[in-house]
């Protein structure tokens, strides 16, 4: 191979080189601008829920009502949705009836002392949902009252509590 033959291979061999790189270059840069460009997930959000329990007395007398209130906070960047509430009454606690201030209106399932609100409702950044219904208190002594929640964007929240 002559000299000028070698000369020309090797600029051909090394334009090839400069082109397989900038293409490679070309396409790491896409992929960042391709990743920096997806939009985050509501879990990404800050979806961030709270729920709270309170009860209107801090004593039961057996035969006497209990208001519970289960209210839903939303302190994150988007809204999210509640898909059901379950609350574990103590033993001898029944449901009575929901209350004209609760934001939920439906009426609970009930079985062995649980009760599961399943209509969703939705809980808008800065703002708060409640639930608020009324039990007859069976029992005697102090009760704990346990309650949790299903979220669409968070899954489970943690669980809230009432004593009386």
């Amino acid at each position: 191979m002559t000299k000028n033959k070698q000369s020309v291979l090797a600029w051909a061999v090394s334009l090839v080189l400069l082109m397989v790189l900038g293409l490679l270059v070309t396409v790491s840069s896409a992929q960042d601008v391709e990743e920096s460009e997806v939009p985050a997930t509501q879990g990404e959000l800050a979806v961030a829920l709270a729920l709270q329990k309170e009860s209107d007395v801090s004593s039961v007398t057996v035969g006497y009502p209990v208001v519970y209130t289960v209210t839903v906070n939303n302190t994150g960047a988007v809204s999210d949705t509640v898909l059901a509430i379950t609350d574990t009454l103590p033993l001898g606690f029944s449901f009575e009836a929901m209350l004209p201030s609760s934001d939920v209106a439906t009426v609970p399932l009930e079985s062995d002392g649980t009760l599961v609100w399943t209509e969703s409702f939705t809980v808008p950044v800065g703002e708060d949902r409640q639930v608020v219904y009324q039990v007859h208190a069976g029992a005697v002594g102090e009760a704990e009252n346990s309650v949790e929640a299903e979220t669409s964007g968070g899954g489970r929240l943690a669980p809230a509590s009432a004593s009386v």
